[in-house]
């Protein structure tokens, strides 16, 4: 590990709250206590849980994502949730969006939330997790893990009134500071009507 990922690590752990964002668009029920989990034995199992944008495409990077998701959500006895093609194009628009447009937040700089941008898939609920890191923190498993760690975002991730799943990650940090490769992911979660 370089130097400055690992002085971007410790920053990280210090302002997670910026570099991790929940946002629901209906209320979840109560949480999950969280688990630690370990990045080897999930890696195992989904494949590219451990690459960086220089090891592998945005497509594959989201669908370790998803695939951790539903790695976390069976450890705890919920059911997984499907993928759903119209969530991932909306989720790697919005990654794109964020990092073309530099800004990290569930509201586009021109007022769109996550309500404008799910409308079209028809859902009862939906709720969204972001997340980008630099290094050895662009990876589908450090986001996970940051997710798992945060009560509220833990919360959303392990619903069981989710049922889809949508992930999309963009190449980059929506902000010009790492020197390493970087990515902007985004997980939506929703339930049909």
């Amino acid at each position: 590990m370089r130097l400055d990922d690992r002085a971007r690590l410790l920053c990280a752990g210090i302002t997670a709250a910026v570099c991790v964002a929940v946002s629901v668009a209906v209320p979840t029920s109560a949480g999950s206590p969280a688990l630690v989990e370990p990045s080897r034995s999930t890696a195992a199992r989904c494949p590219l849980a451990d690459a960086t944008p220089e090891q592998a495409s945005a497509r594959g990077l989201a669908g370790a994502l998803r695939c951790l998701v539903n790695r976390q959500r069976s450890r705890r006895g919920l059911a997984r949730v499907h993928d759903a093609p119209v969530l991932d194009r909306i989720a790697r628009r919005f990654a794109i969006d964020m990092r073309r447009r530099g800004y990290f937040s569930h509201v586009t700089p021109d007022g769109r939330g996550l309500r404008d941008r799910v409308r079209s898939a028809g859902l009862r609920a939906s709720g969204e997790v972001l997340a980008w890191g630099c290094g050895e923190l662009a990876t589908p498993a450090a986001a996970v893990r940051a997710w798992v760690a945060s009560q509220a975002h833990r919360r959303l991730v392990l619903s069981p009134r989710y049922t889809i799943i949508g992930a999309g990650v963009a190449n980059g940090a929506p902000a010009p500071v790492c020197r390493s490769a970087a990515s902007t992911s985004v997980v939506q979660l929703g339930r049909p009507r």
